[in-house]
């Protein structure tokens, strides 16, 4: 692991990119060229063992949401938000660690995934922020710790850019393997149903979970592979395509601004989707934010690398936001 600290340069990503197609293109179409696998670790994926409360919140447009709270209630609040055609339980192994060292844990299923139903508004980043502060509402949290791997970190900005009020309740963030914005190309509707849409459930189903691979660094085995594809085939298709929509619609480089809470922006040097220029751009656009690159390890840092977010979140934790008493200023020359 290796520490970047923040820099300011204008970086730019050129062209009218469509790399919000990545994952699905990884999904559809035959692959030629992936790292194998060297090892298969074991994958934690369910919370087991943990003394957790499950809670389901109705937002204002009428999705329910399921809410899964864990840990000592003293303890600072961390709140994690999951990816694109994830599950709560891809944290598994960060919550496991967190509330063994104190934390108090919040974890959700994002509307229309998992346990978690679709409402009545249209799916954009901007709903996934408000779903986020009802969330928030809903378990009380006045000095939480936010954590988003890629479209969950989406949602985290659509939260402090549509209700900044909210930074005064936030002790820092965690952005994994995201970015903030895609593509200067909104992907058609129409077109994202018929890629990954519900047509397209039967041929995911029935691929190898190894087609996946191109999502992991070298180190990941299958059952990595497992997990992700088993959560992918979960997802009903019309989420998977209105959120493919939402995130290429997704634009949030003149909105971070704002934003003066400690944040820790983690990527991998293999993640092939949310890449590192991504994530060094959505670095330099948070005042005093620092990047940490994982060598060798690819998007689905939550699988890949979980101690990397457990220390992340120690190290926003840490921070101290103390204002500092201002020195009065020396008097020089003779008083006269």
């Amino acid at each position: 692991m290796i520490e970047v600290p923040s820099r300011n340069p204008r970086i730019k990503v050129a062209g009218a990119s469509l790399a919000t197609f990545a994952l699905t293109l990884a999904l559809a179409r035959r692959q030629t060229s992936v790292d194998a696998p060297t090892a298969d670790e074991p994958v934690l994926a369910t919370l087991d063992g943990l003394d957790a409360e499950r809670v389901t919140l109705t937002t204002d447009d009428g999705a329910a949401i399921e809410v899964v709270v864990a840990g000592a209630d003293g303890g600072t609040t961390v709140v994690l938000s999951h990816c694109w055609m994830g599950v709560h339980t891809m944290w598994a192994a960060v919550a496991h660690s967190l509330v063994a060292d104190g934390y108090r844990v919040v974890l959700y299923d994002q509307r229309g995934h998992g346990a978690s139903t679709v409402g009545s508004d249209l799916l954009t980043t901007d709903r996934l922020g408000s779903d986020l502060l009802a969330v928030l509402d809903s378990v009380g949290a006045t000095d939480a710790v936010l954590v988003g791997h890629s479209m969950g970190g989406m949602a985290i900005q659509g939260l402090v850019a549509t209700h900044p009020e909210v930074l005064g309740r936030i002790r820092g963030l965690v952005l994994v393997a995201t970015a903030a914005r895609f593509s200067r190309l909104t992907i058609p509707r129409r077109l994202a149903h018929r890629i990954i849409g519900d047509a397209a459930s039967t041929r995911l189903a029935a691929r190898s979970p190894g087609r996946v691979r191109r999502a992991f660094g070298p180190g990941a085995g299958p059952a990595h592979f497992q997990v992700l594809h088993d959560s992918i085939v979960a997802t009903p298709g019309s989420t998977r395509a209105d959120c493919l929509v939402a995130i290429s619609a997704m634009e949030y480089r003149d909105r971070l601004g704002q934003v003066s809470v400690p944040t820790r922006v983690v990527v991998g040097s293999h993640d092939r989707f949310t890449t590192p220029a991504r994530s060094r751009a959505l670095t330099d656009l948070i005042s005093g934010a620092e990047m940490t690159f994982l060598d060798g390890i690819g998007h689905m840092v939550p699988l890949e690398a979980p101690e990397a977010v457990v220390a992340a979140v120690a190290a926003v934790t840490a921070v101290d936001r103390t204002p500092k008493p201002t020195a009065s200023p020396r008097l020089t020359g003779a008083a006269t």
